[in-house]
């Protein structure tokens, strides 16, 4: 078990709105669990949530000034940080390289990656898993003028492999699961992403930094206790989360459960995934050339306040 530091448990005086963009999805746990265990109100927070579709909708909608805060994975947020964004990164939520996955239709001629050359992939573009796609076929020496890749929500993806519009689909669970299951009984193929981890963080402006800090400082404070209910009632805390959604938990919700793991983080290994992913963008010409490392992204003072063990960064690197 981790160890966390104590906190006073006076409550503020003031109430700070805040409004997050949310991707709405179950690896964003601690931030529910926050919130449902009453941690957000006892640090003086009142917090509405956007629902978006995606990380990507989310984070524009912080960067268009109608939320405050987003949940979003990290491809996302390195496009925009690379296209001149003020994004500033408060802490990780979750990492995983089981949660994302090709599913492919095996009885429309794919038993392996090369097979999908001349085939139509389904994704939403400019996701992690979008990015990760193209890797993943990269890796398989598939280049991507080889492939036609169809722009679709997440949650149009299982329809769209199962009616035969497309012999793949690149998505996440639950939707991963839902693709399997409406598809031909025996018909599909699933290839992992265990080569590659997504992140997912949570995301603000430089602005929101600058004039909100006491409202983050409350924040992070309020998701470091809803990160050790999890580490201490791991076999309660699904449910819990779930109360966001005001439902139980579906095999689906506990298959995305048991393939993450719910981490509060800002280490070395953020910035080594991001610095390499820009990389990648730019040498497929998907963003401008990174200039410096991607760590000056970070605003790691509010999770460093809250517990100062889960800023991992090189000394040689500040």
């Amino acid at each position: 078990m981790v160890g966390y530091v104590s906190f006073n448990k006076q409550s503020p005086t003031t109430t700070e709105q805040i409004v997050i963009a949310d991707a709405d999805q179950i690896v964003f746990s601690i931030l529910y669990i926050a919130d449902t265990q009453g941690y957000l109100k006892d640090e003086g927070l009142n917090v509405s949530y956007q629902r978006h579709s995606s990380g990507k909708n989310a984070l524009q909608s912080v960067l268009d000034g109608k939320a405050d805060i987003a949940t979003v994975y990290q491809t996302p947020v390195v496009i925009a940080a690379l296209n001149g964004a003020p994004v500033r990164i408060l802490s990780t939520l979750h990492r995983s390289n089981k949660n994302s996955a090709v599913v492919v239709r095996r009885d429309l001629g794919v038993e392996k990656m090369k097979d999908l050359k001349g085939k139509r992939i389904g994704v939403t573009f400019g996701t992690y898993q979008a990015t990760l796609l193209n890797r993943l076929l990269e890796d398989d020496d598939v280049k991507s003028d080889q492939v036609t890749l169809i722009d679709m929500p997440h949650a149009d993806t299982p329809a769209a492999l199962a009616t035969g519009k497309v012999a793949a689909v690149m998505t996440r669970w639950p939707f991963v699961g839902k693709a399997q299951s409406l598809s031909p009984a025996g018909s599909t193929l699933l290839f992992d992403s265990s080569m590659y981890s997504e992140i997912s963080i949570l995301v603000t402006t430089q602005q929101f930094v600058t004039q909100r800090s006491e409202s983050l400082y409350r924040l992070m404070r309020a998701m470091v206790k809803a990160e050790r209910y999890i580490d201490t009632h791991p076999d309660l805390a699904l449910a819990l989360a779930m109360r966001h959604w005001q439902r139980p938990a579906t095999d689906d919700d506990r298959q995305v459960w048991n393939n993450i793991q719910l981490q509060l983080r800002l280490d070395n290994a953020l910035v080594q995934s991001m610095d390499m992913e820009a990389e990648w963008l730019y040498r497929h010409g998907k963003a401008p050339q990174a200039t410096a490392s991607l760590e000056n992204l970070l605003a790691s003072d509010f999770l460093k306040a809250a517990r100062p063990q889960s800023v991992l960064i090189r000394e040689d690197r500040q």
